[in-house]
């Protein structure tokens, strides 16, 4: 709104939720931008987190600003969200840098926490397949079995803990050894109970 004195500005701080008025001499608007119409599709096929304005999310601010939570695939430029030429290249350097790392191993090495179905329990209701954020796990239909690939397990346990059967257990992980250690911690505090007592 033009004032007798200058230029007031009126916004909406999303952090204070309120309306804000800034006097200003200048208004400088830098054209809008959004994701490109195949954004959704690409999210779609590769399972990728988009936030409400259909930008790619990273999978940790800080600790991991490029990738995303699938290993091997990386985020950079306006597919990330608005931003200005110098921080788009800086961008595109460090997940080439990424992606070299990856490509100049021989060999790639998984964690050893990832999900395996033990076929005999297995009713094949697809639940893993639809609490997987990976969508890692497939339908065998040779062998009439669900199949977990190692190299694309995250290891997250999404599968496992919706699993109605119980047929599927994280490796390092499984059931019997929280079992034994929730055990040992309540041994260990009924023994300090008793020495406190």
């Amino acid at each position: 709104a033009a004032a007798g004195d200058g230029l007031e500005i009126t916004v909406f701080d999303q952090n204070l939720k309120a309306t804000v008025g800034i006097k200003a001499d200048y208004l400088a608007l830098s054209a809008a931008i959004r994701p490109h119409p195949a954004s959704r599709e690409i999210a779609r096929l590769f399972k990728l987190p988009a936030d409400a304005d259909g930008f790619f999310m990273e999978a940790h601010l800080k600790l991991r600003p490029l990738d995303f939570a699938s290993s091997g695939l990386f985020l950079c430029g306006l597919a990330h969200g608005p931003k200005y030429l110098e921080e788009s290249l800086a961008q595109a350097q460090g997940a080439a840098a990424r992606a070299l790392g990856i490509l100049a191993q021989k060999e790639m090495f998984v964690g050893g926490a990832v999900a395996r179905v033990d076929p005999q329990k297995c009713a094949i209701c697809l639940t893993c397949m639809r609490t997987c954020p990976f969508g890692v796990p497939k339908v065998n239909q040779a062998e009439g079995v669900i199949n977990i690939d190692p190299a694309s397990c995250q290891g997250c346990g999404n599968c496992a803990s919706a699993c109605p059967r119980k047929a599927i257990e994280v490796m390092h992980h499984r059931d019997k050894q929280f079992v034994a250690k929730i055990s040992a911690l309540e041994a260990a505090a009924e023994v300090e109970d008793q020495a406190a007592s």
